[in-house]
């Protein structure tokens, strides 16, 4: 089985700010590393190759234009004891529009996705210990309005993801060009299945 997930990479300068805004982090957290940086559209799970091959096979027959998409603002996930420290982004219907649409293509391959409210982000740091409340308030308080840099979207991936015991190694099967035409006017579900995508071997 592999553990799979759907999901925008960042280019080099938002890195670098991502980077720039884990300086100072509060005592208790653990900074993501760059290499893990992105902005996940669905999460599909432990899947056969097969069944995975059949989602690269309706993600790549899937239309969309590539779009503008800025960092803004940070926040925290895990309500009073917080676990993930987080950057967001400027309110993007393009970047919804292609959530769903990702996340369609992955039900018509017969994949089950969670239902849940999408909140686009990039996870800065994980807890590591117990990291202090007060202090990780302040830190989000004094980051809470910074913007960071803007950059245009023109490419998705499907990734692989093998944990470790120093956490996740990701992994790149395959890419999604925007701004290109699908490989069927009908649809994904539509696309013969002589016509298998092949992954890249890792």
């Amino acid at each position: 089985m592999i553990r799979a997930f759907v999901a925008i990479t960042p280019p080099v300068a938002v890195c670098d700010a991502l980077i720039a805004a884990q300086e100072g982090l509060p005592q208790g957290w653990r900074a993501a590393d760059e290499a893990q940086f992105h902005l996940t559209l669905v999460f599909l799970g432990a899947l056969s190759r097969p069944d995975l091959e059949d989602v690269a096979l309706a993600l790549a027959a899937l239309r969309g234009a590539p779009f503008r998409l800025q960092l803004s603002g940070f926040g925290a996930f895990g309500g009073a004891e917080p676990r993930t420290l987080w950057a967001g982004f400027a309110p993007c219907p393009a970047l919804a529009a292609l959530q769903a649409q990702v996340a369609q293509a992955a039900r018509g391959a017969g994949v089950e996705i969670e239902r849940r409210r999408f909140t686009p982000h990039l996870t800065l740091a994980r807890t590591q210990g117990r990291p202090g409340r007060v202090e990780t308030e302040r830190w989000i308080a004094r980051h809470a309005g910074l913007d960071g840099p803007e950059w245009v979207v023109n490419a998705f991936g499907l990734w692989r993801s093998e944990l470790g015991r120093h956490g996740a190694v990701h992994t790149l099967l395959d890419e999604y060009p925007l701004g290109c035409p699908g490989l069927n006017a009908d649809g994904p579900g539509d696309v013969p299945r002589a016509r298998r995508r092949r992954l890249r071997t890792v």
